[in-house]
C-alpha cells in the first residue's frame, strides 16, 4: 500500500481529494501538513543543536528520522 494511502487509513481521514485531473489537499490534509512541517522543522533544529556539540556537519533529518528517504514537505506534500 502506498505511504499516503496507509497514512490516511491510519488517521481515518482523507488528506487529499483525488480527481482525474489531479489532487488537492482536503481541510484535514491542510491541517496535517502544517503539523508535519512543524515536526520536520523541530527534528532539524534538534539535529543542528546536537551536531554543534559533536563537530559533525549538518545532516538531512529525513535520512535519519523517517523509514525511507522522503520528499521535502514544503509545498510538496503529495500522494505517492
Amino acid at each position: 500500500m502506498k505511504q499516503i494511502n496507509k497514512l490516511e487509513q491510519e488517521l481515518g481521514v482523507a488528506l487529499f481529494t483525488r480527481t482525474s485531473t489531479g489532487v488537492t489537499l482536503t481541510p484535514a490534509g491542510k491541517g496535517f501538513k502544517g503539523y508535519a512541517e512543524q515536526i520536520v522543522n523541530l527534528v532539524n533544529q534538534a539535529l543542528v543543536a546536537s551536531h554543534q556539540y559533536s563537530g559533525q556537519r549538518q545532516v538531512d533529518p529525513a535520512e535519519h528520522f523517517f523509514d525511507a528517504p522522503q520528499r521535502p514537505l514544503h509545498g510538496h506534500l503529495e500522494p505517492d
